[in-house]
């Protein structure tokens, strides 16, 4: 899991009766497997590779369409602005993030991202894209995954600090409530510990 503190910067006001407000959009997309075509050393990464079936015209389309869909997010919100940012998971590295942010559509609104390479064996990382005309980022860190939830009743949610997690396919599901994250899986079900406090 990567943590990312965060602070936004004010950019545009909206207005509704005598209170004005800020609006940024801000989104998540899983990439479904975003891998180049070279292995990386001590990586599963093997079924994306030419042997296997995937290819340098596979990716090149596979950026394409995923640049043009990232783009689009936040429009309706903000024309022509987007997302402030997008929270990303399953992207191999910070190659494919870099060939991700070189695509036109991303390239255009100067997006940058925060990676850090995670411990999943076949390679999988979370990602953050930002625009950094909106968001700017204070600092990034590897949070690891901790079974034991702490019970801090008394924590409130201080600042902006998004998290972008990815969990096993069909394994987690991860459903947002009001003020906290509730897990449901069978870890969760059978101790009783399903809810985390933001």
């Amino acid at each position: 899991m990567i943590g990312l503190g965060a602070t936004a910067q004010k950019k545009k006001s909206q207005t509704s009766g005598n209170r004005q407000y800020q609006v940024y959009a801000v989104g998540f997309y899983n990439q479904e497997n975003l891998f180049d075509t070279c292995h990386d050393a001590g990586k599963d990464d093997y079924e994306y590779l030419p042997a296997k079936g995937w290819n340098g015209m596979k990716y090149t389309n596979k950026l394409k369409n995923m640049s043009r869909a990232l783009a689009d997010m936040g429009t309706d919100v903000l024309p022509n602005v987007g997302c402030a940012f997008i929270g990303l998971s399953e992207v191999e590295n910070a190659n494919v993030l870099k060939d991700l942010t070189a695509q036109p559509p991303l390239k255009a609104r100067n997006m940058q991202f925060c990676h850090i390479e995670g411990p999943d064996k076949r390679g999988i990382d979370c990602a953050l894209l930002y625009n950094p005309a909106l968001f700017t980022v204070k600092n990034t860190r590897l949070v690891p995954y901790v079974q034991e939830l702490a019970k801090d009743s008394a924590y409130k949610t201080r600042g902006s600090s998004p998290y972008v997690v990815s969990w096993r396919a069909r394994m987690w599901r991860l459903s947002y409530a009001t003020g906290q994250v509730r897990f449901s899986g069978p870890f969760y079900r059978e101790s009783g510990r399903a809810r985390l406090r933001l």
